[in-house]
């Protein structure tokens, strides 16, 4: 797997870089390493004095220092690593770079303290999660201590985003791990103006397809939790009606999980699964360390 690592100096990115370094395959995974000055701000903020070159100048190594030492600790972690430093926008140069280096997962931190706070989840994170093509592993906070067999909280139904990241946390978990599988189903008639062309048909017409659907989805729940044990995994799984965001965000009250996995929204006709606000919900609000957000299946 490929990673594009976005990096800060800040406390932040270095919990994505700790992260990280806890997921990597030696062998077969890779990593580039990417920091990005926003070099306009530091005009701004100087007020274009003779200054700003000599700053600029200063923070760029700052940054090349901060992009070896991730590289180095990447290369000891036995994968092949990259890196660079460059000007503009993070948000932007982020999406642009995972698409450059055909990346399958980036990994940024939740938010950055950094002088120009270059990684802030309510700007750029955000913005990298609906424009990145990539799949994107949100990391909130440092990875939990002795976390081997890790527990991972995965958001499961049988649309093809979900299934996508089905095959990513298949290929990020290590034998052993627990794997608890949430699916929540929402009744038809409840699932908002996505339904709208349901509201004049019969009670019982609704009742019959919801009964079908409900029922597809438990047996692909079924499925996926033997799949997950044919890959050693100690999994289980949970079936519930409701609001799917708000299922898996009690679910990670209830226990801890090192990693949650969701898709970024259902292709299903009826689209009541992870809907764009849901994943960006969970990964705003869920208390894990880090979100794993798989928007396109992974080679």
């Amino acid at each position: 797997m490929k990673y594009l690592l976005a990096v800060d100096g800040s406390e932040w990115s270095e919990h994505a870089c700790q992260y990280l370094l806890g997921i990597l395959r030696a062998g077969q995974d890779e990593v580039h390493v990417l920091s990005v000055l926003h070099t306009s701000k530091f005009s701004f903020s100087l007020g274009g004095s003779e200054a700003v070159p000599a700053v600029i100048s200063e923070e760029e190594q700052i940054a090349s220092a901060t992009v070896s030492r991730c590289q180095e600790r990447v290369v000891a972690a036995g994968c092949s690593a990259t890196g660079d430093v460059v000007k503009g926008h993070a948000q932007t140069a982020i999406c642009e770079a995972a698409e450059q280096y055909a990346v399958d997962v980036v990994v940024v931190g939740a938010r950055g303290l950094g002088v120009l706070k270059r990684l802030v989840l309510g700007s750029v994170s955000s913005h990298v999660l609906s424009y990145c093509k990539a799949s994107v592993l949100v990391v909130k906070s440092a990875p939990h201590p002795d976390s081997k067999p890790r527990r991972i909280l995965f958001g499961c139904d049988n649309s093809q985003p979900a299934k996508a990241a089905l095959a990513a946390l298949l290929r990020l978990a290590d034998p052993g791990d627990r794997v608890n599988l949430v699916h929540s189903f929402q009744n038809l008639m409840l699932a908002g103006a996505g339904f709208a062309r349901f509201q004049g048909a019969h009670d019982a017409v609704i009742a019959e397809l919801n009964d079908i659907e409900a029922a597809a989805q438990k047996a692909y729940l079924v499925e996926a939790e033997k799949i997950c044990r044919e890959h050693k995994l100690d999994a289980v799984s949970s079936f519930s009606f409701g609001d799917p965001r708000e299922v898996l965000l009690q679910a990670a009250e209830i226990a801890t999980y090192d990693l949650t996995v969701v898709g970024s929204r259902t292709l299903s006709d009826l689209q009541w699964w992870f809907v764009g606000s849901v994943s960006t919900g969970v990964v705003r609000d869920i208390a894990a360390p880090a979100v794993l957000v798989v928007k396109t299946a992974q080679p």
